[in-house]
């Protein structure tokens, strides 16, 4: 009798041990949800419709530069302007009549090269002019420059105007030259020197001479 309720108590004492070990083995409900979301920090939604604080926020911050305009493949802006072409260079002086204010001799030869040197102008003297003191010189033709003598000296971007047939005191020094440029417009220029052996005039600057048509 004694054997059977040693038994009895030892299974009983099993089997209230197994429960307690079960009972602590099983999961606390709600435990495993809470650890699933709050270990999910890759920008997952929260069960209440939020995000984790690791996720980014889909407006940008206030603080960012403004974006890189694009690039013009290594050219600036004035350089994708541009064609490659220079400033427009100035027109030519037009090509027209001389008045020298001194009675040199008609059919002579006065000479000026073009400002960039390329072509030499030359006017032919005539027997008229504005008063006894002056002579006209017509427009002829152009020429190489350097057939008798070379340009010479640019001033104030002008070469001389060289009375090519006179010796160097052919005229008195000071003699004025008016190059006409346009109606009623001329270039003023002064003999106050020689070029190659002949006087030569420099300019002075532009006037107004009723005496260009």
């Amino acid at each position: 009798m004694e054997r059977h309720v040693r038994l009895a108590l030892f299974i009983t004492i099993a089997f209230s041990s197994l429960g307690v070990l079960l009972a602590c083995s099983a999961p606390t409900p709600g435990l495993e949800e809470s650890n699933s979301t709050s270990k999910d920090d890759g920008g997952k939604k929260k069960p209440d419709g939020g995000q984790s604080s690791g996720s980014s926020s889909s407006e940008p911050p206030d603080d960012l530069p403004p974006p890189t305009p694009p690039s013009n493949d290594g050219e600036s802006e004035d350089e994708t302007k541009t064609d490659g072409g220079g400033a427009t260079p100035p027109a030519p002086t037009p090509f027209l009549m001389l008045d020298v204010r001194y009675p040199v001799d008609a059919d002579r030869y006065i000479t000026q090269c073009t400002p960039d040197g390329k072509a030499q102008l030359v006017w032919t003297t005539t027997g008229a002019g504005a008063n006894e003191y002056s002579r006209f010189a017509k427009a002829a033709y152009e020429e190489s420059p350097g057939v008798h003598y070379p340009c010479g000296a640019l001033d104030d971007g002008q070469y001389p105007i060289v009375l090519s047939w006179l010796p160097p005191e052919g005229v008195p020094k000071g003699t004025w030259i008016a190059r006409c440029v346009g109606k009623e417009s001329a270039h003023v220029y002064r003999v106050l020197g020689t070029h190659a052996g002949h006087p030569a005039a420099t300019f002075q600057y532009p006037e107004q001479y009723a005496g260009c048509p």
